[in-house]
């Protein structure tokens, strides 16, 4: 028989021998998670530290990028032009021809989801960092950081789809159209053609139960076809074409005072559906005459005009004769009101009802986002070498009584 002191002994030692290897057990367990966690929080720096790393070389190279292309295209002489002559043509064969696909207005989509983007990214900064969050500064800085590297390609693109254009060489310079000048009488000469114009084309075209002029949807493709046919006589305007889309929310636009838009990040030409029907096919082909590399606002608006013109359609012949009286009528009334004043009594009375419902339509509208833009988009132009600001519109009246003038010669 056992000696019971000696049993007991033994069963204190096994049971000493289990709590020890429980216990040696626990810690390597908890070592092991010890050594996993370091070594994810190691995996987690490591990578927020190439996330941070990629974030800055993209927005150094982005920024570095931009300033090359807007001072080699204001500095190194022929720049520009080299540029639009043989690297902005691919842009717009390539991108442009991509986005092109999109049948929506894919740069209106996208700046929904950028501002959706910012006001997520803002909420969450702002929240992780009233809860104290560990590491919530240093993910703050992270997205900053992103925020940064992505105005920074922003720039690039803009400055490498229309920034350098700005520089090149006109488009009346390149095709040989004179700016002469002119005085009130030539004016009224040419604002007396287009109102014979206008008396001519008001009965051809259809109208809708409003009497305006009734839309169709083949204006897009007759635009691209308007374009491609003025760059027949023009080899400067001879490009790879995409359809102009509508903006969805046009309100946007309105409320801006603004009839269309060209994406230099997307290469889309964009137009106001919300405005009078008469100014979407001269809008049109105006914002195409951007993807031509033709920056000049004025210049612009005469290729626009000159396209519509020369159109097989009526409705563009009708869109370009009213653009045309309007520009020039309203200079003509800033020299003499009295011939300005018999002219527009011979209108006939639908175009009047038109000009009046336009009129109308951007009074409405006429109010500080109006009047925010327009000082914004003034200083735009004047940045970019437009030293009349948003008066350049308006030089497109120099342009079209030359081209009468050499027409009639």
């Amino acid at each position: 028989m056992q000696n019971p002191a000696i049993h007991g002994i033994m069963e204190c030692r096994v049971y000493d021998e289990k709590c020890s290897r429980k216990a040696m057990t626990i810690m390597a367990n908890k070592g092991s998670r010890k050594r996993k966690t370091n070594k994810r929080r190691l995996e987690e720096r490591q990578g927020s530290e190439r996330r941070a790393l990629f974030w800055l070389v993209l927005a150094v190279c982005a920024l570095a990028g931009g300033l090359f292309l807007m001072q080699a295209s204001r500095y190194l002489r022929g720049f520009a032009d080299l540029y639009k002559g043989n690297i902005y043509p691919l842009i717009v064969r390539t991108l442009g021809r991509a986005w092109g696909k999109v049948p929506f207005s894919a740069v209106e989509v996208l700046l929904y989801l950028f501002i959706c983007f910012w006001i997520v990214f803002l909420l969450v900064s702002v929240t992780s960092l009233f809860q104290r969050k560990k590491g919530a500064f240093k993910r703050l800085g992270l997205r900053l950081l992103a925020l940064a590297a992505t105005c920074s390609v922003l720039f690039f693109v803009y400055e490498a789809n229309c920034g350098v254009n700005y520089q090149a060489t006109s488009f009346s310079e390149q095709a040989g159209l004179t700016r002469s000048g002119y005085d009130a009488e030539s004016l009224q000469k040419v604002c007396a053609d287009l109102t014979q114009e206008l008396i001519a084309l008001s009965g051809q075209v259809e109208r809708d139960k409003n009497g305006e002029l009734a839309e169709a949807e083949e204006w897009k493709q007759e635009a691209v076809q308007a374009m491609t046919a003025l760059g027949e006589q023009y080899p400067q305007l001879a490009a790879d074409y995409p359809q102009p889309k509508p903006v969805f929310i046009s309100r946007i636009l309105s409320v801006q005072s603004v009839t269309g838009v060209y994406s230099p990040f997307t290469v889309e030409a964009n137009y106001n559906t919300e405005m009078a029907s008469y100014n979407i096919p001269f809008t049109m082909c105006h914002e195409l005459s951007h993807l031509c590399g033709y920056m000049r606002e004025d210049e612009a608006n005469f290729i626009g005009w000159l396209a519509c013109r020369q159109s097989d359609n009526i409705a563009f012949q009708y869109s370009s004769a009213m653009l045309g009286w309007i520009n020039c009528g309203n200079e003509l009334a800033q020299y003499d009101m009295q011939a300005y004043s018999e002219l527009a009594a011979m209108l006939p009375e639908e175009v009047r009802k038109e000009l009046n419902i336009n009129n109308a339509f951007w009074e409405k509208y006429e109010g500080k986002a109006s009047q925010v833009h327009e000082q914004v988009n003034d200083a735009y132009l004047k940045a970019n070498g437009q030293t009349e600001g948003i008066r350049t519109y308006e030089r497109m009246v120099e342009l079209i009584v030359s081209y009468y003038q050499a027409k009639a010669n």
